[in-house]
């Protein structure tokens, strides 16, 4: 017994002292050289109090809101602000939880405004990041913790074989996310950091062009402006479908609901305020939560093909999920009025400002 004992207890002891160890070292490293995010963090961190106002989202509000726009528009509304725009390529929940984390982390004390793209939780991750430092960085405790409540879900109504066979395949994806959290934990991928303080090496620097020309985090898609043919047939179809049938809000499922309030609670402990946007899409449905995530939301919604037709337009799309550089124009003027008249109505509510529509 004193023997196991002894020996479970120097394995406590090594475990202790291996996590610790890797702790130590994941803090004194650097922002990982993430594509994009590695600049857009890099920037925030020395400059996050010239801005009062950031957009947070994947590549449906990275190439399709722009800053400078957006500041002109709500100026002339008679709202000044200042714009970054965070938003990356794919990045969903919780990667962009993750990335809110990080740009706290610099105290930002002029913050007024986050505007947040509304979407699911989901588990899968994109084939095109996997075996990158994309799929790596961001996986830690409280991602893991959403990511696993995600994988066994809520819902126990159901019978238990029906409840194996849905899990099948989140756990699946749960594992894959587990390695890439053992993988960031212990700093797996990331000698070359260690290399470069050790031998006192200058690092690579970081790629500033990721943040536009006016370092405002806004950049084109770079992609032909036209909509190519493979594109046009399924956007058609998408959008003829939805006029017939419009796109329903949908309140999501528990945990994104719980991922999406924490990044509000956050927002709001700072002192600043959430926006919260479904950008023109052709989806059937977009994940707008209910009043379980607050009573005080604001939700602008861009979704309605009709009502927003001058963003559904042919010329105006690359496909179902964007617009292209006049598209953006056009959807960065339609959400400064809608932004403006939200703002101005938390102020006074007896307001009602319709967006007009082009």
């Amino acid at each position: 017994m004193r023997r196991a004992a002894r020996a479970a207890f120097n394995g406590i002891t090594f475990a202790t002292g291996l996590i610790l160890a890797c702790w130590l070292i994941r803090s004194s490293l650097p922002v990982p050289k993430v594509p994009i995010v590695q600049a857009k963090l890099e920037h925030l961190a020395r400059r996050v109090d010239e801005y009062d106002t950031l957009i947070l989202g994947s590549s449906r509000v990275f190439h399709q809101i722009i800053p400078a726009r957006l500041d002109q528009r709500m100026a002339e509304h008679g709202l000044a602000t200042r714009s970054f725009n965070c938003g990356v390529d794919g990045m969903r929940p919780p990667e962009d939880a993750y990335v809110l984390d990080q740009i706290l982390r610099s105290q930002p004390r002029n913050l007024r405004w986050v505007i947040l793209e509304l979407e699911y939780l989901r588990m899968p991750l994109d084939a095109d990041k996997k075996g990158t430092i994309r799929a790596v960085y961001w996986h830690d405790w409280s991602r893991m913790v959403l990511l696993a409540r995600r994988a066994f879900g809520d819902d126990k109504k159901r019978k238990l074989k029906d409840r194996l066979r849905r899990l099948r395949e989140p756990l699946g994806d749960l594992a894959e996310h587990g390695a890439l959290f053992v993988q960031n934990m212990t700093n797996i991928g990331r000698a070359e950091v260690l290399t470069q303080f050790l031998t006192r090496k200058r690092a690579p620097g970081v790629n500033w062009h990721s943040l536009g020309d006016r370092k405002d985090g806004f950049i084109t898609t770079g992609r032909p402006e036209m909509m190519l043919e493979e594109n046009r047939l399924l956007f058609e179809r998408e959008r003829a479908q939805r006029l017939e049938a419009p796109a329903r809000s949908d309140a999501g499922d528990p945990v994104s609901r719980h991922a999406l309030r924490q990044m509000l609670e956050k927002i709001r402990s700072i002192g600043a305020r959430p926006i919260l946007v479904v950008p023109p899409t052709t989806s059937k449905k977009n994940f707008v939560p209910g009043p379980d995530v607050g009573t005080d939301l604001v939700v602008l919604d861009f979704s309605d093909v009709q009502r927003f037709s001058v963003l559904y337009e042919s010329r105006h799309r690359l496909d179902t999920d964007h617009v292209n550089m006049a598209g953006a124009e056009i959807f960065t003027d339609l959400f400064a009025e809608a932004f403006a008249a939200a703002v101005a109505r938390q102020s006074d509510p007896s307001l009602d400002l319709p967006i007009r529509t082009p």
